[in-house]
């Protein structure tokens, strides 16, 4: 089925689909190694999308989903729909947030004694992922080209009208849509110490919610598959979010949620529409190699990364790479990538995707019985490697 799909659509609850049935042009279902799939295609354009509802909230259903509609389907590109809580107070409810940067804020923790020596501290480390360049300068400006201004004007006016004929003033001039750093993680803002607690990580985060870091972790591991996240704000992440989740517009539907879920999915089928999207298009997959055969006496093996560690046949390396970022501090922008090994020998694989290694390597000999026959040093080299 790859390449019939450019776009792997996920949406996390029922409402939200329903809201892209709404906008979508549906093309039907099908099932696939046991799951359901709903095609679309966006209006006025030969976009083919194939969508997976994940019936649950946070990174684990979200990133399950994305490895099967990458891994099924070839998609180009990943996008997720739904709601999110505004951390910036500048936005109104009703507003379209769009990923420039997601952030998992609690990739990984410590749990530290507490100052007074009652209770513990938990220290968390972010993990954060980009959609490329190319793809974030077209949104940024998509309000601005003169290929796409009055795709954006149609769309701001049109979200605006149906807001106002509901009941659900958007207050000012919006809605609109801003480009930022989304927080997100596996529990729901709900508190203003919580807001508190992710602004104090990171003061460019625009808003939070429950699903985009599970698709970004996907994205990146398949380098050429690109991210669009787009999250209508239905809340500000409070006290007040169970109040404002249960206020209803006068059709008697949830109000506020409704109309940020709908605003998202016009805007994503605004930008999915326009002639010049960048797609990010999959290059084709080499065969694998031939394998080895097994009285071969010559193995290539790489230097270790850590010094000291003495290298032998069998060992590994883990890799560096500036992919992905992840650290202990909030604001830390180290990035780094996880080794893979295979389960017995350990030899470092890598990613399908991955570019390769710039190491240098040596060529170590072996006799039938498999001894290492070479003189050579197995210290780490000079240079650290």
């Amino acid at each position: 089925m790859g390449g019939e799909y450019r776009v792997g659509l996920i949406i996390p609850l029922q409402e939200e689909y329903e809201a892209v049935e709404e906008v979508f042009t549906r093309l039907g279902d099908f099932k696939a190694g046991g799951h359901s799939y709903y095609r679309f295609q966006a209006p006025g354009a030969d976009v083919k999308i194939v969508a997976m509802i994940s019936f649950d909230m946070g990174l684990p259903s979200t990133a399950e989903a994305a490895q099967r509609l990458i891994g099924e389907f070839g998609v180009s590109l990943l996008a997720v729909i739904g709601i999110a809580g505004a951390l910036d107070d500048d936005l109104k409810y009703g507003d379209v947030v769009v990923a420039q940067e997601v952030q998992a804020y609690a990739n990984t923790g410590k749990a530290v004694p507490s100052a007074d020596g009652e209770g513990i501290d938990v220290r968390t480390g972010v993990a954060a992922w980009r959609p490329s360049a190319e793809l974030v300068d077209f949104i940024r400006n998509f309000r601005n080209r003169d290929g796409t201004r009055h795709r954006h004007r149609e769309w701001r006016d049109a979200a605006r009208r149906r807001m106002l004929d509901a009941g659900a003033d958007p207050g000012g001039d919006g809605p609109d849509y801003v480009v930022g750093t989304l927080a997100s993680g596996d529990i729901v803002s709900a508190s203003e110490k919580f807001k508190e607690f992710l602004l104090s990580k990171s003061h460019k985060y625009t808003a939070v919610e429950m699903e985009a870091a599970g698709a970004a972790l996907a994205a990146y591991r398949h380098g050429d598959t690109d991210l669009l996240v787009v999250r209508g704000i239905s809340d500000r992440a409070g006290s007040d979010k169970g109040e404002r989740d249960r206020q209803l517009d006068r059709e008697g539907r949830p109000k506020w949620r409704r109309h940020a879920t709908r605003n998202a999915a016009e805007l994503l089928a605004a930008l999915l529409g326009s002639p010049d999207f960048p797609w990010k298009e999959r290059p084709p997959q080499a065969e694998p190699p031939p394998q080895a055969h097994p009285r071969t006496t010559s193995l290539l093996v790489a230097p270790v990364v850590l010094p000291g560690v003495p290298l032998s046949a069998g060992q590994g390396h883990a890799q560096q790479s500036p992919s992905a970022s992840s650290a202990d501090e909030p604001d830390a922008d180290q990035h780094i990538e996880a080794e893979r090994t295979t389960p017995h020998s350990g030899h470092h694989l890598p990613h399908p995707y991955e570019p390769p290694v710039r190491r240098p390597a040596r060529r170590a000999r072996f006799d039938h019985d498999g001894h290492d026959t070479d003189d050579h040093d197995h210290d780490a080299d000079d240079d650290g490697w």
